[in-house]
């Protein structure tokens, strides 16, 4: 198979990215998740991941498959988005023994009114605009990295196994990353959560509160 012939080392995961479409399922389900389970086997690849924008697909898909062991979840969950439907769904991967890693948790760098599309291709709703100012408000006031807000928010949920923060320049990386790993010296203050739980920037009711309150 032309795929053996593509991996010369042993990655720990293979991960198919942005399998959107209905229009690829023959080659999905018939074709490249059942050579990459043989793959497994044989020991040339460690895993099989999965890289999406819509969690319901990437649902059925894991489902139909039967042989997804991380998923890579972007633009979904995010402080934006955690609507309890989504969070159910995180926790159903947990569940089902799938790693999660969180990716793009900026919203396509819309949360800081960098981009018009909130991930590359959706409108904003006029509560969505509203929301961004509350969120970008609160972090002029409490002095803090609206990035670092952003990534730390999603190691509330103990069901992310990593967080993919994405840049679109080098410069990015020294910034970004370090507010993804566990320094002290860098985490968001529980002010700072209890100032936008006030602000209804993150739901009262918000799932893992007491997390970012901890």
């Amino acid at each position: 198979h032309k795929l053996g012939r593509r991996i010369a080392r042993t990655p720990d995961l293979f991960l198919g990215d942005r399998l959107l479409t209905s229009d690829v399922n023959v080659l999905i389900y018939d074709q490249l998740l059942p050579a990459l389970a043989d793959k497994r086997a044989e020991g040339a690849i460690k895993g099989v991941g999965l890289g999406m924008m819509d969690w319901r697909l990437m649902r059925e898909i894991i489902i139909r498959s039967g042989v997804i062991d991380y998923v890579m979840l972007a633009n979904e969950f995010t402080i934006l988005r955690h609507d309890p439907e989504l969070l159910d769904f995180i926790e159903w991967l947990r569940e089902t023994g799938i790693g999660l890693i969180a990716a793009a948790p900026y919203n396509a760098a819309w949360i800081f009114g960098a981009t018009e599309k909130i991930d590359g291709f959706t409108d904003p709703t006029a509560e969505q605009v509203e929301w961004r100012t509350r969120f970008l408000q609160v972090c002029t006031e409490m002095d803090v990295e609206p990035a670092g807000v952003a990534v730390q928010f999603l190691f509330s949920n103990p069901c992310v196994d990593a967080v993919a923060p994405g840049s679109a320049r080098v410069s990015h990386i020294d910034k970004n990353f370090p507010q993804a790993a566990d320094n002290s010296d860098l985490m968001i203050p529980s002010e700072v959560w209890e100032r936008l739980i006030a602000k209804d920037v993150i739901p009262k009711d918000y799932r893992y509160k007491e997390q970012l309150l901890a």
